[in-house]
């Protein structure tokens, strides 16, 4: 299921400067809201919402400070922690919006590990969460020497930029790299030095915390994920021993962007179909 964008989506007010969009259900039985991975932006979701939407769950979703149509200083979070902050906030907007409906969010990628977050920080008032590719683990590559010396640049070069993303890595289907290189609202440059030290505290906070988590859950991990380590999603599921209703599934030859690969469209329906069981 190819998410990037086709055809723009409809605004929908966010009660603050971020951008924000939506794909309302005739009659529907639950609201949604999707928050994006890093260097992406909230419209590459619009077919994955319009599916949601056509099974009775009404989809909202916003850029990301510094990414999308949202105003910012490019992919860069000099505190990443406001950006869960800011997600809660559309949360509470969406909750708004459809005060009588089950809630759940999605995220993606860096998306997943705001999402969890947000999630933990303020579990009641969740009925699920849906999680593809969460980033809990982003820097296994990178030994613990060379990750302090990365902290303590931080302070002095912030916006150091990393090396840049493989979009060859993104999906089974090259014309979903090829749609990415050529959208002019997806960050094209080398992820920032405090963007990427931030991400990965957040992953390792989401595993840390996950024995106390208890929101029921989707979670969903390609095993030839080449972006984040798919460890991650397993070590957050062996931590979290206190969930009652956690469904992890490990898609064989899976990419990262799963609802992008080939089989992607079964896979985001059986996602709509696990949030419609829990309404």
């Amino acid at each position: 299921m190819a998410t990037h964008l086709t055809e723009p989506l409809p605004d929908w007010p966010t009660g603050s400067d971020l951008r924000g969009y939506r794909v309302e259900a005739a009659s529907p039985v639950a609201a949604l809201l999707v928050v994006h991975g890093f260097g992406e932006h909230a419209e590459r979701h619009a077919k994955t919402m319009r599916l949601f939407a056509s099974r009775g769950i009404s989809a909202y979703a916003y850029d990301h400070r510094g990414h999308g149509r949202s105003p910012g200083k490019r992919a860069f979070a000099a505190r990443f922690d406001d950006l869960i902050s800011e997600s809660l906030a559309i949360r509470d907007r969406v909750a708004a919006e459809h005060p009588g409906l089950p809630l759940f969010l999605f995220g993606a990628s860096m998306g997943g590990a705001i999402a969890a977050r947000n999630a933990q920080l303020r579990p009641a008032g969740l009925r699920g969460v849906v999680l593809l590719a969460p980033a809990f683990a982003v820097a296994e590559h990178i030994a613990p020497p060379v990750q302090n010396v990365l902290r303590v640049l931080r302070r002095f070069a912030p916006g150091l930029p990393l090396p840049k993303l493989d979009v060859a890595l993104l999906a089974d289907d090259p014309a979903v790299g090829a749609a990415y290189a050529a959208d002019p609202l997806t960050f094209h440059g080398g992820i920032p030095l405090a963007t990427a030290l931030g991400l990965g505290d957040a992953g390792a906070a989401a595993v840390a915390e996950a024995g106390r988590y208890d929101v029921p859950t989707l979670l969903l991990q390609g095993d030839a994920d080449k972006i984040v380590f798919p460890v991650g999603a397993r070590r957050f599921v062996e931590a979290a021993t206190n969930a009652r209703d956690l469904t992890y599934r490990v898609v064989p030859g899976g990419y990262h962007e799963l609802f992008n690969d080939r089989a992607g469209d079964a896979l985001a329906a059986e996602a709509a179909e696990w949030i419609v069981a829990r309404t």
